[in-house]
């Protein structure tokens, strides 16, 4: 099955440091090690995937409007 996939990255913000920030090893607030991350470091990604049918005009009209309308 063909499919079409988005992906966004997510960055961090100064609101992710407390826990992901430095310094690096230390526990956060849960118990977890930072990571030693700073602002507008890659955090991750969100990745979605929509089923296509071939022949479909369905992907050509979702990327046109998700990414080309609305930036």
């Amino acid at each position: 099955e063909k499919t079409l996939r988005a992906l966004t990255p997510i960055y961090y913000s100064q609101d992710c440091l407390a826990c992901h920030g430095n310094p690096k090893g230390i526990l956060d607030i849960s118990g977890y090690p930072r990571e030693g991350a700073q602002e507008g470091d890659l955090a991750g990604a969100i990745s979605v995937q929509i089923p296509v049918k071939v022949g479909s005009k369905q992907p050509a009209h979702f990327i046109h409007e998700r990414f080309c309308l609305n930036r």
